[in-house]
């Protein structure tokens, strides 16, 4: 995806049903799987030739990596699911990574799988998070993050190219099931299958139904053996194999997003500084890995800018694709899987610590409105563009602006999602500490609270606002302080009958014990944050011209109520998440850019050793901060990203000094 392209959503396949319910692509002419028993076809030509059951039991790593070309109704990841859950502990995790460029649509999946009854338990659980067909990136935590599915919606060569790009092996396993390759011959390419290759660990291994020639030369060329075995059933042949020779290509791309450092994989400990979401969230990401988490904050849980009563969850749309618009949608389906699985808690209720009610956003753009009904026609389950009638109908309240519905939005108490976070088995959380320092001593961090606290980590995490450039002479980082101010309205007759979110110039969310969260203010310049009043009639006004009856707005002027809090943000408004670089030694590896940007500098990142940041969330800390951990946590532990290296590289907190670099030539 390049910026300032039409944004539209990844298009459903069209798929007709054969008399026995077998799904069949129009596109591709060919069928999903086997008309006669598609459970013992994958098992063979994915699960047994890559010897999966044996596998699994002698594996060393943590995580078991699988790679698909082509997700299609998701049979053979729900099947390599099931066999994980049946093998006997101890196993390690699995991640599965998956390429398909026509997602089947939610109704296509439900039918496509209503036949495979002894799957039902796991199938219920992937149709609950499925992802919109939103282009890029999903992933989904499963089985309490044990199963991690990642899910492309792009063409295969795009993730290939991608992943490819980091020089790492990250695959242990391939199923090479795309469409046959005389039908749908991008997916069998050379190059493509080059890609696969050099993301692939040594001696990893692969299975296809395919017997083809040309897929056999091209996997040869990219290094693998390739073993020809019986097919199923009444097939002749299929091929398997692994991979015997590494590739030794490099990528083209400057890695100044990518850390030096290498020996990070396997720490167990780690401290967080920061119990608001960022922090919360980078805990309970670690946590899924088996890492042992110290949070600490200098305050209470959820103090700075995590402490609003009502935070919104939602995305501002576009016509065209950009850095912002494209990581604000991914995230904001990642984080509403995350905060309805909280939800659906027992510890969790609803209506008091949040509610995933959906959200309308106003919006006076009638060109992109426009557009955007044209191309979500089809993907109501992204976003709906209504007009100010039928978005009064859902929301229960009169509003004066069209615009468009995102289901996958609604609003949280922040300090309960910090609470449940911390209070998890493996977090240990000390609090109300004073000043926090940290310092590097004897080749480890040694972090202190003033009041208590003290603690030796290889792994240390700064997600503490605008205070972590005060850390380790980090005020080379461009974090801006925002003072943000809501307002606590008293519901009303009128106010009463609000449903679900509504964002205008400001928001106003439906009542929590009976009064309901409004605004909310910004002020880059203002130092000290105070609770204002002129804040407060701001954030008055802007919900009276948006809403029909404002006259009914029973507002008592003498008397307000509110949160105002230190929002931290960054220049282009995208956070700061990432391995932190040594300025000085940046500088000098990556200097020659300053003559010729589109130079290739092979050097990865100089960056203190175990050093990360989660930071610059702003005003969207509640939709940003969980992708963030979840990218945080991931790059840490060496895992494929859950978003494309284009939007690592979008939030890295190096490139700042790389923009510097680039500016000064002459």
């Amino acid at each position: 995806m390049l910026d300032n392209q039409p944004w539209k959503p990844a298009d459903h396949p069209t798929i007709s049903w054969e008399t026995n319910g077998t799904p069949y692509s129009e596109k591709s002419r060919d069928i999903y799987y086997s008309k006669s028993n598609g459970i013992d076809e994958s098992n063979y030509y994915f699960l047994n030739s890559n010897n999966l059951h044996n596998r699994l039991k002698t594996h060393t790593g943590d995580r078991f990596y699988i790679g698909e070309l082509g997700f299609g109704s998701g049979l053979n990841f729900l099947i390599t699911w099931l066999m994980w859950s049946n093998a006997p502990d101890p196993k390690p995790k699995l991640s599965y990574c998956a390429a398909e460029l026509n997602p089947m649509s939610l109704k296509d999946l439900k039918k496509a799988n209503k036949q495979w009854p002894q799957l039902s338990h796991l199938y219920s659980e992937l149709i609950e998070k499925y992802p919109a067909a939103i282009k890029g990136q999903h992933r989904i935590l499963l089985n309490e993050g044990n199963v991690n599915l990642d899910l492309w919606w792009c063409p295969a060569n795009e993730m290939f190219d991608d992943l490819s790009s980091y020089d790492l092996p990250f695959f242990d396993a391939w199923y090479l099931d795309g469409f046959a390759p005389r039908l749908n011959p991008s997916m069998w390419s050379p190059k493509l299958l080059t890609s696969v290759a050099k993301c692939s660990k040594l001696s990893a291994t692969f299975g296809t139904f395919t017997s083809s020639s040309d897929v056999r030369r091209a996997l040869e060329l990219a290094g693998f053996e390739v073993i020809k075995q019986r097919g199923f059933a009444k097939k002749r042949n299929c091929l398997k194999g692994r991979l015997l020779t590494p590739s030794t290509s490099h990528s083209k791309i400057t890695p100044w997003d990518i850390s030096s450092n290498t020996n990070e994989k396997s720490i167990k400990h780690a401290v967080v500084i920061g119990a608001g979401l960022s922090g919360a969230h980078v805990a309970a990401a670690l946590e899924r890995r088996g890492i042992e988490v110290d949070v600490v904050d200098s305050n209470k849980i959820a103090t700075g800018g995590s402490g609003n009563n009502q935070a919104i969850l939602y995305a501002r749309l576009s016509h065209k694709h950009s850095l912002l618009t494209d990581f604000s949608l991914q995230a904001l389906i990642f984080s509403s899987s995350i905060y309805s699985e909280m939800l659906s808690d027992q510890a969790f209720r609803r209506g008091e610590d949040g509610d995933l009610c959906g959200a309308f956003v106003g919006s006076e753009d009638t060109e992109m409105l426009a557009y955007l009904k044209e191309v979500l026609r089809d993907h109501p389950e992204i976003a709906e563009v209504l007009d100010h009638k039928e978005a009064s109908r859902r929301l229960g309240i009169e509003v004066v602006k069209n615009g468009y519905w995102l289901s996958a939005s609604g609003w949280m108490h922040p300090p309960s999602i910090c609470k449940n976070i911390l209070e998890r088995p493996g977090i240990k959380s000390t609090l109300d500490c004073g000043k926090v320092t940290v310092s590097r001593e004897g080749g480890v961090w040694v972090v202190k609270g003033e009041k208590k606290f003290e603690c030796e980590t290889n792994l240390l995490v700064l997600a503490a606002g605008d205070a972590c450039k005060n850390f380790l002479d980090l005020n080379w980082l461009p974090l801006r302080t925002n003072i943000g101010q809501t307002t606590q309205l008293s519901s009303n007759n009128d106010l009463s009958h609000l449903k679900a979110v509504f964002c205008h110039d400001g928001y106003i969310a439906p009542a929590r014990f009976g009064e309901h969260c409004i605004g909310s203010t910004y002020h880059l310049r203002k130092k000290r944050a105070i609770l204002r009043k002129e804040d407060h009639l701001a954030n008055i006004e802007k919900l009276r011209s948006s809403i029909g009856k404002s006259k009914n707005l029973k507002i008592l002027e003498t008397d307000f109520n509110g949160w105002v809090g230190r929002r931290c943000t960054s220049p282009d408004y995208l956070p700061i998440v990432g391995p932190v670089p040594i300025l000085s030694k940046f500088h000098t590896v990556y200097s020659a850019l300053a003559k010729n940007a589109k130079l290739n500098v092979p050097e990865k990142a100089p960056t203190h050793p175990g050093l990360y940041i989660s930071s610059g969330h702003g005003s969207r800390g509640l939709t940003y901060s969980a992708i963030s951990a979840e990218i945080l946590a991931s790059i840490i532990s060496g895992e494929p990203p859950p978003v494309s290296r284009r939007l690592i590289r979008a939030i890295s907190p190096a490139r700042f000094l790389i923009r510097e670099i680039i500016k000064r030539r002459s």
